[in-house]
């Protein structure tokens, strides 16, 4: 493992569900103001940073720093991210995706890598 970014953690919002067995998925904030697992292609919030049961506390590592993510496919440092349909990260296409992180190392489906986590939008130019 190489360096980490710090995290730049807040911790004010709920779990919508038990999310006990969600360490380092992607997440979102859903219409209820509760932390939920983003979907594919989803504007994240940040990635989970604990494993809290329904309506605890959710710690979450946001923009501006750095998180572990896991990864949904194979990954060279470097790449840019979007999350899949369970939460993980993919190398994004660059066909109209929002970008929630950059991959601090490479890695292969289901790792724990290190990741800065921000939120970019690629418009599809073609």
């Amino acid at each position: 493992m190489g360096s980490r970014a710090s995290q730049n953690l807040f911790t004010n919002l709920a779990a919508s569900a038990d999310l006990s067995t969600k360490q380092n998925k992607a997440v979102v904030i859903n219409s209820s103001g509760t932390i939920a697992v983003a979907g594919a292609a989803a504007n994240v919030l940040g990635f989970l940073a604990n494993a809290p049961i329904s309506g605890a506390v959710c710690s979450i590592a946001g923009v501006g720093g750095g998180a572990l993510a896991i990864a949904g496919g194979t990954i060279t440092a470097g790449d840019l991210l979007e999350t899949d349909a369970n939460g993980d990260v993919v190398v994004a296409t660059g066909a109209a995706e929002n970008i929630c992180a950059q991959a601090l190392e490479s890695a292969v489906d289901n790792d724990v890598f290190n990741v800065v986590v921000y939120m970019d939008r690629v418009a599809n130019t073609v």
